[in-house]
C-alpha cells in the first residue's frame, strides 16, 4: 500500500544523521546531569575537592557535535 510518499537515499541518510545527532544531544545533556549531581552531592558532603575524572574536554564535546 503506498501513501504516495516517496524518499530517495539522501532523504534516508538525512533523517539519519539528524536521529544521531539527537541522541548525541540528549546523552550528553545526561551526562551533564550526572555530573551537576556528583558535584551537589560532593559540596553537600563537605567534601571541598571535587573529582574531575567523569568529565569531558570542551574539545570532545564539539567534536560530538559536529
Amino acid at each position: 500500500m503506498s501513501m504516495g510518499l516517496e524518499m530517495d537515499i539522501e532523504d534516508t541518510e538525512e533523517f539519519v544523521e539528524d536521529h544521531n545527532a539527537e541522541l548525541t544531544t540528549e546523552a550528553l545533556q545526561d551526562l551533564h546531569m550526572e555530573q551537576q549531581q556528583e558535584v551537589a552531592e560532593e559540596l553537600s558532603s563537605g567534601e571541598e575537592t571535587v573529582d574531575r575524572k567523569g568529565s569531558i574536554p570542551s574539545e570532545d564535546i564539539m567534536e560530538l557535535l559536529g
